[in-house]
């Protein structure tokens, strides 16, 4: 068979069949920015928690989801349904993902510390399950409805400018909501949770439209035996899914560092909340505008890595320049550095999400085991431990340096802030970039390798 060849699984997908499947990742990011940007702040200046507990709590339920997204992967992998494989975990994860979210937001201030720490261990942990359910199987479904390469990237920008648009709704509604919850409860734990609660409402059908209408072409061979552990654990040794566990982990410490610092940065070093909503809406046409470029970017350089390695420079060199240049004394220039890193993260994001079916089919190329499923999963948690350790950062650092809520801050304390929004996500993001050269698969080499896996598993 020839490399470049058409197989019966290169779907074509039509505008409104890849609406269906990122359409959902609408409604998780309108759940789930909540938890990433307004978690932190929740906790400790409604709920009355306090920063080294919530920097405990965030790390224990971190290594709670060591054990939770490999096993939830490879439950999913063995999933039969007359639907596909992974759309029925999207269906009841993402009821769940919404209910748990509105109880992790109901806030109960007068409670003992102790009933107070068991509350909020016990939501956080069915949240981050939850998503685990919802969003692992949804990113596997990529690679099950299509496995042509540049479909892939279409999906994925599509997938990311619903992403951020999803974000923008968090970053410049829920500010406006909050106050209008607030101004008739009189209480900002009522304020949080009918916000939260009006998020999910809207958010879950948004969910159910992938689960329901997405059709899974891929399939796992029905001649595989039983995979254990072990051997799914060795399908991940191959470089290219290396390297993108490795990706997740950096890309998880930015963006969800970033999304816990926005409220901190806004409320106390530019001494003005309402500013989030102007920024939340340059950041989200700039990442809309990052997915839209993200594809032509590929298609002219044929080689994903290198893509990826260009599009976090974008990224990177401008979030560190934000640091001498804040809005309270360069307006204009803040928003020009940060509309150009907004453009590098949607390019960066679209195309580290449609790499990741790529180098799951090289690991089963090499290693002869599927497990798609169980492999997304390592990406998933690796996300979410970079995730973990950004406020955990933001946490210890803010109480070392004399963080008080709901009062002004020290130097040190928005010096730390300015730090945790510029100089540390643009340094980090500089060594991501430096990862993505050891990346080894170009276009002409998956589609080799995607003709192969088609005559081992006789699909055409």
């Amino acid at each position: 068979m020839n490399p470049n060849d058409r197989l019966a699984t290169d779907v074509k997908l039509s505008f409104f069949q890849k609406i269906e499947y990122a359409v959902d990742d609408l409604g998780y990011n309108l759940i789930y920015f909540w938890v990433s940007s307004y978690l932190l702040i929740f906790y400790t200046d409604v709920f009355g928690i306090s920063a080294f507990a919530v920097t405990t709590l965030m790390l224990v339920v971190r290594i709670f989801d060591d054990i939770n997204d490999p096993i939830i992967g490879a439950m999913a992998d063995r999933t039969k349904q007359r639907t596909g494989t992974y759309k029925k975990w999207i269906q009841w994860g993402s009821f769940l993902l919404g209910l748990s979210t509105i109880l992790l937001f109901w806030a109960h201030p007068s409670w003992p510390n102790a009933l107070k720490l068991v509350y909020v261990y016990a939501t956080y942990c069915i949240v981050v399950c939850s998503s685990t359910a919802t969003n692992m199987p949804y990113g596997v479904v990529m690679g099950a409805i299509t496995t042509d390469s540049h479909e892939r990237s279409k999906l994925s920008r599509l997938r990311f400018a619903c992403v951020f648009l999803g974000n923008m709704g968090v970053i410049a509604v829920a500010p406006m909501v909050l106050e209008w919850f607030e101004s008739r409860s009189g209480s900002a734990q009522v304020s949080y949770l009918g916000a939260v609660a009006l998020f999910c409402v809207i958010a879950v059908p948004l969910l159910w439209i992938t689960a329901f209408r997405c059709r899974e072409v891929v399939k796992i061979p029905e001649s595989q035996p039983k995979v254990t552990m072990a051997q799914r654990v060795r399908s991940f040794r191959s470089r290219p899914i290396f390297i993108i566990i490795l990706a997740f982990l950096f890309h998880g410490f930015v963006y969800y560092g970033r999304a816990a610092i926005y409220p901190y940065y806004f409320r106390y070093f530019c001494g003005n909340s309402a500013m989030s909503v102007q920024f939340g809406v340059v950041m989200g046409v700039a990442n809309v505008v990052g997915t839209l470029i993200a594809p032509s970017i590929h298609r002219w350089l044929r080689h994903k890595g290198r893509a990826m390695m260009l599009e976090v420079l974008l990224f990177a060199i401008p979030t560190v320049a934000v640091f001498w240049f804040p809005p309270t004394t360069h307006f204009a220039t803040f928003y020009v550095l940060n509309f150009l890193s907004g453009v590098g993260m949607g390019a960066y994001m679209t195309m580290l999400y449609s790499m990741t079916p790529d180098a799951i089919d090289y690991s089963y190329y090499e290693s002869g085991v599927s497990a798609s499923g169980f492999l997304y999963a390592f990406t998933s948690f690796m996300c979410k431990v970079g995730g973990a350790l950004a406020p955990a950062v933001i946490s210890i650092t803010n109480d070392a340096l004399g963080y008080v809520p709901n009062a002004v801050q020290n130097a040190s304390v928005l010096s730390g802030i300015n730090s945790m929004m510029s100089l540390v996500p643009g340094l980090v993001a500089l060594i991501y970039a430096l990862l993505m050269i050891a990346y080894p698969v170009s276009d002409a080499r998956y589609n080799v390798i995607k003709h192969e896996l088609s005559k081992r598993d006789s699909i055409c």
